[in-house]
């Protein structure tokens, strides 16, 4: 594997989805050292983030790719930011990063992802 280093991690999120820029601010207030990116799914150059990434993988799923280029989807990519943000939100992040958390979360996280803009429609956060 190429060497892969990075400033910062990058979180590839739906743009569109009302819930998933609500969630994507949030992070971002907790993110206080400022260790991550935020890109859009629909305008992400994926090329340059990594080149095993597709428009139909981030099209399905929240990505967060690490600053070693380490690839995490689904419940373990929403984890990993977690880490990267402050106070409880980061140890909440190591604990449910922990082997077995994501076999429970992960059907979870793919419910939520099949019906988030309903979900951001009931909450009012898209039209």
């Amino acid at each position: 594997m190429p060497e892969f280093k990075q400033n910062k991690g990058q979180v590839i999120f739906d743009g569109e989805c009302g819930a998933c820029r609500a969630l994507k601010e949030m992070a971002a207030k907790y993110d206080t050292r400022r260790k991550l990116e935020f890109i859009p799914s629909q305008s992400a150059e994926l090329e340059s983030i990594s080149p095993h990434l597709t428009r139909e993988m981030t099209g399905e799923a929240f990505y967060f790719v690490a600053e070693d280029g380490r690839i995490f989807r689904e419940s373990r990519a929403v984890f990993e930011v977690m880490k990267h943000m402050s106070g409880l939100w980061a140890v909440l992040g190591r604990v449910l990063s922990l082997p077995g958390i994501t076999l429970l979360a992960d059907p979870l996280y793919r419910l939520f992802a099949r019906h988030r803009h309903s979900i951001s429609k009931q909450l009012r956060l898209e039209d």
